[in-house]
């Protein structure tokens, strides 16, 4: 580890530091931390488990966060034990974005995690619970709920493994007293049939209400009261997110932070709701808003457009409701983490002939990103530096571009992907110009999604 040659372990040393990883990487869904701590607390805790048994567990939390429903279904069959099983339920509802039954399958796995003693694999269920919150628009529950973990879980699992959990971070993680006087919103509704309402993309024009101009056609017109406004459609972003200059003109007046910011501190970010949003002919009530102090354009997050009930994207403009296109059947699939941040829904593209799963990120306006290296020469081609607005403010990012050949479902060209090297497995971002001459169809309600040819544009 760390560079340094270690000396063969035992099966005891082995299990421990499974035990200590799969924590680790369990408790890292929740926050930023470095996985370090005494590995000797590890090997003297009670009933370790077996090797199989961590691996499965580990596999559940990967595929969740990459949004693998296949790997999912697969650990359901093959693990064997029940908890597990009930984990990888929860965990392939979760991607299916159904948090209903999300949260059935994390019930039995906390009922029969309990009866094992195995804290570690109840706090993992319990996240997966907790974070389906966040899916359905309900900030208070989901800051409940990690209150819950904190003071449950985290007192015995400091005494019973060490330093590990004695994580000084978590307590400065999330601000309860901060949205403590948010009413939940209501419950999701499925749109009605027909009635579906185009809504023509614009570019973001500096202003009173923007803090930043935008160079691509990604926004569209909302309403909130007698209050118009423009805000980007973003499937890569899990809730609806205000600059301030906006949250004031719709009464929304910025409060205490209630997250503790990962790279700039003077950014604050509070809590807020609007009575009404308008988009298109469907008004949806009580919508939770993170109001961010950050020179940012609004976003209105996947939470929100889910209530939706079914949205048709494509490069000129986003559809809603009407529900048209019938004949789709793949299933929509998003990747998270265990707590329910970072939600993103997922595209399936081809990346010089080889299929792969995509972030589909419909407020980047560009085309296609890579993180990570498939092959030596992704760094070959041209180096650039650019700045990107983010909720956190605006931050420098560096690629490579290098020509690839990508099939959108649709059809198949060469395009200039991003790439930036990264840790880990290669993952791929994909931007609005992915759907050059195609539609995104996204049926929240039949939890369907495909891709289609766009019938108004010429070949």
């Amino acid at each position: 580890m760390d560079g340094k040659t270690e000396a063969p372990t035992s099966p005891r040393r082995a299990r421990a530091l499974n035990l200590r990883k799969a924590a680790c990487r369990a408790m890292s869904a929740l926050i930023v931390l470095p996985c370090l701590g005494s590995t000797m607390a590890f090997a003297q805790a009670s009933e370790p488990l077996e090797p199989q048994e961590m691996t499965d567990r580990f596999g559940v939390i990967d595929a969740i966060e990459r949004g693998d429903a296949v790997a999912l279904s697969q650990l359901m069959e093959t693990s064997t034990k029940p908890a597990i099983r009930a984990f990888a339920e929860a965990g392939l509802y979760r991607v299916k974005m159904d948090p209903g039954r999300s949260n059935e399958a994390a019930a039995t796995c906390i009922s029969l995690s309990r009866r094992a003693n195995d804290h570690v694999q109840e706090l993992a269920c319990t996240m997966i619970q907790v974070g389906n919150f966040l899916l359905e628009e309900r900030p208070v529950a989901w800051a409940t709920g990690v209150r819950h973990i904190r003071q449950s879980f985290y007192p015995d699992l400091r005494r019973q493994y060490g330093p590990l959990f004695a994580l000084r971070q978590l307590e400065n993680g999330v601000d309860l007293d901060a949205i403590a006087h948010l009413a939940e919103a209501a419950p999701p509704s499925a749109t009605k049939e027909g009635d579906a309402t185009d809504l023509p993309f614009h570019k973001i024009r500096k202003g009173e209400l923007n803090p930043v101009s935008t160079l691509g056609l990604t926004a569209v017109d909302l309403l909130s009261g007698p209050t118009a406004f423009d805000a980007i459609p973003d499937t890569a972003g899990f809730m609806t997110l205000l600059n301030e200059p906006t949250a004031r003109a719709l009464g929304i007046l910025p409060g205490p932070s209630w997250l503790s910011p990962a790279r700039d501190r003077s950014v604050r970010s509070s809590l807020g709701v609007l009575p009404t949003l308008v988009i298109g002919h469907d008004t949806l009530s009580r919508v939770p808003v993170a109001v961010v102090s950050a020179a940012t354009p609004n976003i209105l997050g996947l939470s929100t457009l889910r209530r939706l009930g079914y949205i048709s994207l494509s490069m000129r403009h986003m559809s809603v409701g009407g529900r048209q296109h019938r004949a789709c059947s793949r299933p929509l699939t998003m990747r998270s983490d265990l707590i329910g941040t970072n939600a993103k829904v997922m595209i399936p593209i081809k990346v010089d002939g080889k299929p792969v799963n995509a972030v589909f990120d419909s407020g980047f306006d560009g085309e296609l990103e890579q993180y990570g290296i498939v092959d030596p020469a992704d760094l070959a081609g041209t180096k650039k530096t650019v700045k990107v607005a983010t909720a956190m403010g605006q931050v420098d990012t560096k690629y490579v571009e290098r020509a690839k050949r990508v099939d959108n479902g649709v059809s198949e060209r060469e395009i200039v992907v991003r790439t930036r090297p990264s840790d880990g497995a290669v993952r791929y971002v994909a931007g609005m110009a992915i759907l050059k001459g195609a539609v995104m169809d996204l049926d929240f309600v039949s939890g369907t999604a495909c891709v289609r040819a766009d019938a108004t544009v010429t070949p």
